[in-house]
């Protein structure tokens, strides 16, 4: 990829994120965000198409299960995601396009006492062989073990 200046362009957009708390312990995260980035200068290989590098759409959702208490001072949580990205181009002509892509992910935390957390998560579960939005491939399968602090009380996500 490589920067491109854009004679003039109309862009219009919105972008949208909700926590629905489903019972006691799930709930449910999702975001979405729609872009229509249209050049709209007067040369006719590019008026009227998607800017390049901007997807028309983007959706992340994730359902979790939280606060599951193990003694008195660790809970549990469990997540699985998905996260869908259309298609784009990497030209302002629309000749060169990136297919769309569509990753599944889990995870399991613990929240631990003194403010840490424990998380294994996985990301692109099926595998996928897809690219960014430059065009380069992302990884195939990918796995994490994280440890974290935080000055901040993680009692609430115990209480959910």
């Amino acid at each position: 990829a490589r920067p491109e200046n854009v004679g003039s362009a109309g862009i219009l957009g919105i972008e949208s994120s909700a926590t629905f708390t489903l019972v006691a312990h799930a709930r449910l995260v999702a975001s979405a965000t729609f872009t229509d980035a249209r050049d709209t200068t007067a040369r006719e290989a590019y008026a009227g198409k998607q800017l390049p590098l901007r997807p028309r759409y983007r959706f992340y959702a994730r359902p979790e299960w939280r606060g599951l208490a193990l003694g008195t001072s660790v809970s549990l949580g469990l997540y699985a995601d998905m996260d869908a990205t259309a298609g784009n181009f990497l030209d302002p002509a629309s000749t060169r396009p990136v297919p769309a892509r569509l990753l599944f992910g889990a995870g399991i935390y613990a929240a631990l006492p003194a403010h840490f957390c424990l998380r294994l998560s996985a990301r692109n579960l099926a595998d996928a062989r897809v690219h960014d939005l430059a065009n380069y491939p992302l990884p195939g399968r990918e796995l994490y073990l994280s440890l974290a602090w935080s000055s901040a009380d993680p009692a609430p996500m115990r209480k959910e």
